[in-house]
C-alpha cells in the first residue's frame, strides 16, 4: 500500500541489523514495519556479512519500491574486551565485590577476567580509576596495574559479553581520531555503497576532516554523521556541527563519560543546534530497551521517544532492540505508532520554524523558508522538490512544514541520502532538459507513486536554469494537472496575481 501524504510518519526510524534481523525475511519484515534506515555496526560482523546485508537490503528496497538508507557505523577508537566464553552463549555475570583482571593482549575471558587489545592501557591507568563496562552494565575500580595486567574490584556487578565497550570516565586516553580499523572499514563501506558514515568518538572538527580526507582518498563522497559521545565533543559541538553533515546523540556512551543528570540537557542542546543549522540529527540508545525481552515498552520509554520528537529530532534509532532482541519487528511497529501519535499532536496549529539569523543571507535558505510560508498560507497538499543533491529538501525539512515533502531526484545516491531527513519522501525521477519538463517529471513521478492526485495544490521549489551550478532559486505554486508556462503556474496568476520569481544562483 502506498503511503499517504496526509498521514505518513515524518520522523525516520533507524534500525541496527544483527543476529536477530540478518535473514532476508527479517529484513523485509523490518522494512514493511517502518524501517527507513538500516544501521550496520562495523564493530561486529565480517566484511562478507555486511556486504550480504547491503545486497539484501537493496533487493528488498527495489521490490517494495521504497528507498532504504544504509548507515555504516565505524568502530572508532573505543576500547573493547575480547571474546568472553560462556557455556550457554549468554553474558557472564560479574559479582559485586569480586576481583576482576584485565589482561593486555589476546585471551578468552570469563566472569573473572577479560582481555583488551590496547596494550598501553595498563601503563595509563592508576589505582582508584573507574572502568565502566558496556553502557554502564558493570563498573570496576583499579586496585593495581603492571605492564601486562590490571587488577580491579567489581564495585557494581552486572552482565558482560564479547566485544563490549570499556570506558575510563576519569582519564581520557590518547587515541587517533581515525584508527587503522576505521580506515579499513571505511573502504569496505564505500565499496559496498553505504549512504551515510557515522564517525565514532569524535572529539573535534579535525576528526571529521580526517575522515572526509580518507573518503576523498578512496574516490568517495558520503555524508558524515558525527556521533556525540564524549565530553570533548560536547565542548566542541558548534565546530563539529559546522564540519559534519549531521549529528547522532549517542546517549549510552555519553552517560558513561558524563554525569547522568546532564544527558537530557546535552540531548536538547545537540538537537537544537542541528535544527538551527538545517542538518539531520539522530537520537539513539535504549529508546525501547525493555523490548529486547518484553513485548511492550515501559511508559518511561514511550515518553522518552515522544520527548525526542518534541525536541526536534529527525530520526530515532533502535540498537539492541532490533540487533539481538526477541521482538525486533514489533519494536519497529510500536516505535512507528509512538511517532505518528506524537506528530499528530505536534502538527496541530504548528507554524513552520523561522529562519535563523545566520542563514538569512543565503538564497537557498531564504527560498526554502518562503516555500514553507506559501505552503502554509495556501494550505497546500504537498511541497514538491525536484533536486539533484537533496540539499533543498533537507533545507525545506529544517522548517518542519505540516505538508509532506516529496523530493524527486534523478540520482539514486541522493534518493538514499534523503531517507534520514525528517518529513522527506524521496523518489527516483528521470533526467530532463528543461525547467518546464523538470517540473512535469516531478509531478508525474509523485502521481505514479500514489502520493499526489489530480487537482492537489502543490508548492514547488526548483532551480533555474536546469543543470546549472548553484542552488534552488524559484518557488512555483500550481494545481496538479495544470500546465506550467515559463516556470510559473497559470493558476497562480489567475488566483493571486502575478507570481514572484526568486532569483539567485541556479540549481
Amino acid at each position: 500500500m502506498k503511503p499517504s501524504i496526509r498521514s505518513s510518519r515524518r520522523t525516520k526510524i533507524v534500525c541496527t541489523i544483527g543476529p536477530a534481523t540478518e535473514s532476508r525475511e527479517s529484513l523485509e519484515s523490518l522494512v514493511t514495519a517502518g524501517m527507513d534506515v538500516a544501521r550496520l555496526n562495523f564493530s561486529h560482523g565480517s566484511p562478507a556479512w555486511h556486504r550480504e546485508r547491503v545486497e539484501l537490503l537493496r533487493q528488498i528496497s527495489q521490490e517494495h519500491g521504497r528507498p532504504i538508507g544504509i548507515l555504516q557505523d565505524l568502530p572508532g577508537p573505543k576500547l573493547r574486551v575480547g571474546e568472553i566464553a560462556s557455556p550457554d552463549g549468554e553474558p557472564v555475570e560479574l559479582r559485586t565485590g569480586s576481583t576482576f583482571r584485565i589482561h593486555m593482549g589476546d585471551r578468552v575471558g570469563n566472569a573473572l577476567e577479560a582481555s583488551v587489545d590496547y596494550l598501553e592501557l595498563a601503563s595509563q591507568v592508576r589505582p582508584g580509576d573507574r572502568i565502566v563496562l558496556g553502557d554502564g552494565d558493570a563498573e570496576l575500580e583499579v586496585r593495581h596495574s603492571d605492564p601486562e595486567l590490571i587488577t580491579c574490584e567489581v564495585i557494581a556487578g552486572g552482565p558482560l559479553s564479547s566485544r563490549k565497550g570499556l570506558t575510563l570516565p576519569m582519564r581520557p586516553l590518547d587515541f587517533p581520531g581515525l584508527t587503522d580499523e576505521d580506515r579499513a572499514a571505511l573502504e569496505i563501506g564505500l565499496e559496498i555503497g553505504v549512504d551515510f558514515i557515522a564517525l565514532s568518538f569524535v572529539r573535534s572538527r579535525e576528526d571529521i576532516r580526517a575522515a572526509r580526507d580518507a573518503i576523498l582518498a578512496c574516490g568517495g563522497s558520503v555524508p558524515l554523521i558525527a556521533k556525540i559521545e564524549r565530553p570533548e565533543a560536547v565542548e566542541q559541538l558548534e565546530a563539529i556541527l559546522e564540519e559534519s553533515d549531521g549529528l547522532l546523540v549517542a546517549r549510552g556512551d555519553l552517560a558513561v563519560a558524563m554525569p547522568l543528570e546532564m544527558i537530557p540537557q546535552v540531548q536538547k542542546r545537540i538537537i537544537r543546534l542541528a535544527n538551527a543549522a538545517g542538518k539531520p540529527v539522530i537520537t539513539a540508545t535504549q529508546m525501547l530497551r525493555s523490548m529486547v525481552s518484553a513485548q511492550r515498552p515501559t511508559r518511561a520509554e514511550t515518553t522518552d521517544v515522544a520527548n525526542a520528537l518534541y525536541d526536534g529530532t529527525d530520526a530515532v534509532m533502535l540498537s539492541e532492540e532490533t540487533a539481538v532482541g526477541s521482538y525486533p519487528v514489533a519494536t519497529v511497529r510500536i516505535m512507528h505508532r509512538i511517532c505518528v501519535a506524537t506528530e499528530r499532536d505536534m502538527m496541530q496549529n504548528a507554524a513552520p520554524h523561522t529562519l535563523p539569523p545566520e542563514r538569512r543571507q543565503s538564497v537557498p535558505d531564504s527560498v526554502a523558508a518562503a516555500a514553507c510560508f506559501v505552503a502554509r498560507h495556501l494550505n497546500a497538499d504537498a511541497l514538491l522538490i525536484p533536486t539533484r543533491t537533496g540539499s533543498t529538501a533537507i533545507k525545506i525539512a529544517s522548517f518542519r512544514p505540516t505538508q509532506r515533502i516529496l523530493a524527486i531526484s534523478t540520482h539514486p545516491i541522493s534518493v538514499g541520502r534523503l531517507t534520514l531527513t525528517w518529513g522527506v519522501l524521496p523518489l527516483q525521477g528521470h533526467e530532463v532538459p528543461t525547467h518546464e519538463a523538470m517540473l512535469a517529471e516531478a509531478e508525474r513521478t509523485a502521481m505514479d507513486a500514489g502520493l499526489l492526485e489530480e487537482d492537489d495544490l502543490v508548492v514547488i521549489t526548483a532551480g533555474f536554469p536546469v543543470g546549472g551550478p548553484g542552488s534552488t532559486n524559484t518557488v512555483t505554486v500550481k494545481q496538479i494537472g495544470e500546465r506550467i508556462v515559463d516556470g510559473t503556474a497559470s493558476w497562480l496568476e489567475e488566483t493571486i496575481g502575478e507570481p514572484r520569481l526568486f532569483t539567485g544562483p541556479s540549481d
